[in-house]
C-alpha cells in the first residue's frame, strides 16, 4: 500500500476494512472538537448514533470515489483520509447543528464559510471542563450498567451496527434497534440532568 502510485481498489478495500471499526469513536472525537454554536449542540450530536453513522457513510463514499478517480496515492492514504475525515465531520456537524440547535451568543464568522460562534480563549476552560464532566459521568454510568447493556454501549462505540449485533447474539434486529434506542434515550436524559444541575449551580454561585 505504501507506494507513490494511485491506490488500487483492492488496497482501498483492505485499508477501509482496517480502519472502519475505529471510525465511530474517531468521528465522535472530531465532533467534540468541531467549532459548534454551543455545548448543547455538541452533546446532542455525539449522542446521535444515526448522525455519526451518516458521517461514516459519507466518508466511505468520498474515499472510494476518490480512489476510482485516482486521487488517492498509496503513500499518502493515511494523510488524505485523516484530512478528509476532519473536514467532512466538521462540515456535517456544523450543518446539523445549524438545523437543530440555536445559537446562544451573537455569532462571528469562523473563517471556514460558516457563521458559528467560536468560544473565546476565556470560554475554553469552562467549555472543556463541562465536556470532561459529561464524559466522566457517562463513563461512571456505563460502569454500573448490567453486562448486556454495557456490551451494547461498547458495540456502539466500536461502530457495530444492529444487523451485526443481531447475527452475533441471535436476537432479532428489531429488538436490537429498540435496545439501542432505549440506551441512547437513557444517556440523553442523563446528560440533560447533568446540564440542568450545572446550570442550577451556576445560578446559585451568581446569586
Amino acid at each position: 500500500m505504501e507506494t507513490h502510485d494511485p491506490l488500487s481498489l483492492t488496497n482501498a478495500e483492505i485499508f477501509w476494512e482496517s480502519i472502519s471499526r475505529k471510525l465511530y469513536p474517531r468521528t465522535v472525537y472530531q465532533v467534540l472538537h468541531a467549532p459548534l454554536p454551543n455545548e448543547e449542540a455538541r452533546s446532542g450530536l455525539i449522542q446521535d448514533g444515526a448522525f455519526i453513522e451518516n458521517i461514516i457513510d459519507r466518508l466511505k463514499h468520498q474515499f472510494f470515489e476518490a480512489v476510482k478517480r485516482e486521487k488517492v496515492w498509496g503513500d499518502a492514504v493515511e494523510h488524505w483520509f485523516a484530512r478528509t475525515h476532519r473536514r467532512t465531520t466538521r462540515k456535517m456537524a456544523k450543518r446539523e447543528a445549524r438545523r437543530y440547535f440555536p445559537r446562544t451568543r451573537p455569532h462571528r464568522n469562523d473563517g471556514d464559510g460558516g457563521d458559528f460562534d467560536i468560544p473565546s480563549a476565556s470560554d475554553l476552560p469552562e467549555a472543556l471542563a463541562q465536556k470532561r464532566e459529561i464524559l466522566e459521568m457517562i463513563a461512571r454510568h456505563v460502569s454500573r450498567l448490567p453486562q448486556a447493556k454495557a456490551r451494547l454501549f461498547q458495540d456502539l462505540v466500536d461502530g457495530i451496527g444492529a444487523e451485526e449485533i443481531s447475527a452475533r447474539d441471535g436476537i432479532k434486529a428489531g429488538t436490537v434497534r429498540k435496545r439501542i434506542h432505549d440506551l441512547r434515550q437513557e444517556l440523553r436524559e442523563l446528560v440533560a440532568e447533568q446540564r440542568e444541575k450545572t446550570c442550577r449551580q451556576r445560578h446559585k454561585v451568581a446569586a
